[in-house]
């Protein structure tokens, strides 16, 4: 588990601006709005519409720096890109 060295200052999820608190505020509130979206998950495979929400860390400039995945575990670089250097794990931090 790595730590970022941009600095992350907005949280979007579904679209929606948030500020950033912490890692441990960020996972949390994805997963809300993950449980509320009514996406279930089985063995790692999403089922259910609508999705579980996309939900990307910004830096000051509006880059993404970090992504959550669906159960609530934090990763560094832009949504989706490969990169799996994990910055927070929900199930071990939480």
């Amino acid at each position: 588990m790595t730590t970022l060295a941009l600095a992350p200052s907005t949280v979007r999820i579904n679209g929606r601006l948030f500020p950033f608190t912490s890692y441990a505020d960020v996972s949390k509130a994805f997963r809300k709005a993950r449980d509320a979206s009514g996406a279930v998950s089985q063995n790692g495979i999403l089922h259910g519409r609508p999705v579980a929400p996309p939900c990307e860390i910004l830096d000051g400039s509006g880059e993404c720096i970090a992504w959550v995945s669906y159960n609530g575990r934090i990763w560094r670089g832009p949504l989706h890109n490969n990169n799996y250097d994990l910055v927070y794990d929900a199930g071990r931090n939480a």
